[in-house]
């Protein structure tokens, strides 16, 4: 139990292919129902295309694929999540990532966070047990560097 010294984190289990992604509340802007992207001419293969959203064209990437996973295609759960930019780069305000699911939210004490000793991937931080579940914490500022190094946004 948190005593009251200990400060809450308001936190997303985001459900992707095979894992959770924990992020903080703020980092998800919206969650919109899933809708093929655009394909956009010779990107990387972790980006799947372009969509429009809010009068906005924004790339729409696979976290799967960027982190060296397979992707195994759009699911009967696909719902798309609109990504604040977290690296403050004007051209790279918002993203999308395939999620597979209704993202939950969570309030998280820093002793509910457990660092788990796992192997991660080329986008992900750390393996973590949050409040008893299984999860990840992404790496999205190499997320983004890797959508900006690319030019895709």
């Amino acid at each position: 139990m948190a005593t009251e010294q200990e400060s809450q984190l308001s936190a997303l289990l985001v459900p992707i292919q095979d894992k959770m992604l924990l992020v903080p509340n703020v980092t998800i802007a919206e969650l919109i129902n899933f809708e093929k992207p655009n394909a956009s001419g010779d990107t990387p293969e972790w980006h799947l295309g372009q969509l429009t959203w809010r009068e906005q064209t924004i790339p729409v990437v696979s976290f799967e694929i960027a982190n060296g996973e397979e992707y195994r295609g759009d699911t009967a759960n696909a719902r798309v999540a609109i990504v604040n930019g977290i690296t403050g780069q004007r051209e790279l305000s918002f993203y999308a990532i395939i999620v597979q699911g209704i993202p939950h939210s969570v309030k998280l004490t820093e002793s509910e966070i457990v660092k788990q000793d796992e192997k991660v991937g080329e986008v992900e931080m750390v393996a973590v047990q949050a409040a008893g579940e299984p999860a990840i914490i992404p790496n999205l500022d190499k997320l983004e560097k890797m959508i900006l190094d690319f030019g895709l946004a």
